[in-house]
């Protein structure tokens, strides 16, 4: 597992718009739309979340990029959101997630964050089920929202 430097553009990219052609129901945007991007916005968002700090971490697999998590510095200052998460199918179950997971867990701790947040659907159970495992809980009461299209906002807190 490795943090993407600024010069990794390709990798973040390739990675990216395999995970969006791959599930793209699993993400807010869409490959179509990422694919357009061009040098300049890939570089812009390997380098921040949002004009605030982020990384994106991989792990590497026979040296190809197979998983990935972006996690920036949200709106809310002392908190940490996942942006992007993703283990390519041929690696799922394997433990990539969790792994990812403690480097954001880490990153966000290092940083003085007190919380990270996620958006996931909850048709994505696999997910769900990772997150929940991590100690990730619902920010509202109940555990589906009632449009099966709308997210899911998970928070952990470790403060």
């Amino acid at each position: 597992m490795r943090q993407l430097r600024a010069s990794e553009v390709d990798v973040y990219r390739s990675i990216r718009l395999r995970a969006l052609e791959s599930d793209s129901a699993a993400f807010e945007s869409g490959y179509e739309r990422e694919a357009s991007f061009d040098d300049a916005t890939w570089r812009s968002r390997l380098a921040s979340f949002a004009g605030r700090p982020g990384v994106v971490f991989v792990v590497d697999i026979d040296g190809r990029a197979e998983a990935m998590m972006g996690i920036g510095q949200g709106p809310i200052e002392a908190q940490a959101v996942i942006w992007g998460m993703w283990v390519a199918p041929a690696y799922r179950r394997r433990g990539y997630g969790e792994r990812l997971l403690v480097a954001g867990l880490t990153w966000a701790q290092d940083l003085g964050l007190e919380s990270i947040s996620l958006d996931v659907f909850p048709a994505n159970t696999a997910a769900v089920a990772l997150y929940r495992a991590a100690g990730f809980r619902p920010v509202v009461a109940g555990d589906v929202p009632a449009d099966p299209s709308q997210a899911l906002t998970l928070l952990l807190s470790f403060r």
